[in-house]
């Protein structure tokens, strides 16, 4: 494969914290970008939140925080001692705190023997914490949503797992604007998005055009593979809103096949046929649909 142009762009990569303004997060990315505002991730939910804060306030390496039995929406916080002997651990717990089956989102803590209600010396801490943690999301809901703009801003993906991200020059800015934004909405300061900037030499090229090819076929085998599944009736699984979907969302991919052409200068002939295929197929089980509600 032969590329004869140079390509400026930068490598982007992030690490992120776990108190992010789900509001604010939010916010700021609809009046940067409305689509970009689309994808910011919900806030904790109360269960989670729950779980984040209990943790915070009253896990260290001897008391740990483990869920109830199924059915049952809280934690117990329990501590482990050494035997007398020393050898194996005797296992406690101080005390249950849990949603109660009908009630509000307000936690309540229990005694795990009587089961009555109590309030244990951390309870205050406990709820003060539960309060701020709904209002928040978490790091692996924001780096999905991070992953999707890059997507959006026709990034590439270096690595098979992700994590490391190339960028065209000309999206860098608007990706720079996001950047602060995830920062912003980060109190602690936890979030942070590097850039390195680039200016490929062939080796760089390559390494772009391979990633390009690595993903793109990766979703599209995956697409194709949806479109083709057929139910016990025979026919298509997919509903007609869904390979709508598909079928805009291979549009995208097959400029995004003729963007990188142009900006390399190079053939990328088996990804657009292969781009090509599964829009085609992606076509004809859309009219298949059509056809079938009539």
């Amino acid at each position: 494969m032969e590329i004869n142009v140079n390509a400026n762009g930068a490598n982007v990569f992030w690490t992120l914290g776990e108190d992010t303004d789900a509001d604010l997060l939010e916010k700021q990315l609809s009046a940067l970008r409305p689509r970009f505002g689309a994808l910011a991730p919900k806030k904790n939910s109360d269960k989670a939140a729950l779980h984040i804060a209990t943790k915070k306030v009253c896990a260290n390496r001897r008391r740990l925080v483990r869920p109830l039995p199924s059915g049952i929406h809280g934690y117990s916080v329990v501590n482990e001692e050494p035997d007398d002997n020393g050898k194996s651990l005797d296992h406690s717990v101080d005390f249950n705190v849990l949603f109660l089956q009908g009630g509000d989102n307000t936690p309540v803590f229990q005694d795990p023997q009587t089961g009555e209600i109590i309030f244990p010396k951390e309870a205050n801490e406990v709820l003060a914490k539960y309060a701020v943690e709904r209002q928040r999301c978490n790091s692996h809901k924001v780096g999905i949503m991070l992953a999707r703009i890059v997507d959006r801003l026709h990034g590439v993906s270096l690595r098979p797992t992700g994590g490391y991200y190339w960028l065209p020059e000309p999206k860098i800015k608007l990706m720079e604007a996001v950047a602060q934004i995830i920062r912003d909405a980060s109190p602690g300061g936890r979030n942070t998005i590097y850039f390195m900037r680039t200016v490929l030499d062939e080796n760089g090229k390559v390494a772009v055009i391979d990633g390009l090819v690595r993903q793109l076929t990766s979703e599209l085998e995956s697409i194709e593979a949806q479109v083709e599944e057929v139910n016990e009736e025979g026919k298509r699984a997919m509903k007609k809103r869904g390979l709508k979907t598909k079928q805009e969302r291979c549009e995208r991919l097959h400029n995004r096949v003729r963007g990188y052409e142009k900006m390399f200068q190079t053939k990328l002939d088996s990804l657009r046929e292969t781009v090509e295929r599964v829009e085609e197929a992606t076509t004809f089980a859309a009219l298949e649909a059509m056809d079938a509600a009539k």
